[in-house]
């Protein structure tokens, strides 16, 4: 799992793909595409680049995986 520059979820493919139940279906799969709630002071709101940075490593893994 992984939150884009964007402030949307993304879940792995092949996770999205797995079937184990509820608590997958809840606990991961229901997040992805979903927008995190970020403070409406901009200064306080995650650092784009720095989620950019760590979503480019999450793409690299997931292609791997």
């Amino acid at each position: 799992m992984a939150v884009r520059p964007d402030y949307q979820i993304e879940v792995r493919h092949d996770v999205l793909e797995e079937s184990d139940g509820p608590m997958l279906i809840h606990g991961l799969q229901g997040f992805h595409g979903e927008l995190i709630r970020v403070p409406s002071r901009q200064q306080l709101r995650p650092d784009t680049r720095l989620l950019e940075i760590r979503y480019d490593l999450f793409r690299q893994a997931s292609r791997s995986a």
